[in-house]
């Protein structure tokens, strides 16, 4: 397949008579791209995570919610940490490991857990979220 390059000059500083349009063809490259040219967005590419939550779909209201996270696929020598945080309610314990408990005790409806895992290249999407309606 080729591509067609259309050159169109504006009028030149010379006179101002304007120059006719020049195609060029470009012939895009057939070789594939380098091996090692994984994108760095692609969860579990061997570079970024693959973030996942548990989610309990609902709970009653005033039991505490505990809400775990997995990490996978990712870069090999990273550590992860974890930052949490929640629409409503507040988080008991575990704020900085893989699981925490919620307190839902002034929670009504939904509620929306998230995690913020760092540690990964920083292009990486690390963050997952999961909702649980507090009955």
């Amino acid at each position: 397949m080729k591509l067609v390059l259309l050159l169109a000059f504006a009028l030149t500083a010379c006179g101002g008579s304007k120059q006719p349009a020049v195609e060029e063809p470009i012939t895009p490259s057939a070789e594939p791209p380098p091996s090692g040219a994984a994108d760095p967005m692609a969860p579990g590419n061997g570079v970024c995570p693959v973030v996942q939550l548990s989610e309990a779909g609902h709970t009653a209201k005033g039991t505490p919610l505990t809400v775990s996270a997995s990490v996978g696929a990712g870069a090999p020598d990273v550590t992860p940490t974890y930052n949490w945080s929640v629409s409503a309610g507040g988080i008991e314990t575990g704020q900085g490991t893989d699981k925490i408990v919620v307190r839902t005790a002034d929670v009504d409806g939904n509620l929306t857990v998230t995690v913020e895992v760092g540690g990964f290249a920083p292009e990486c999407r690390t963050s997952a979220s999961t909702t649980t309606h507090v009955m």
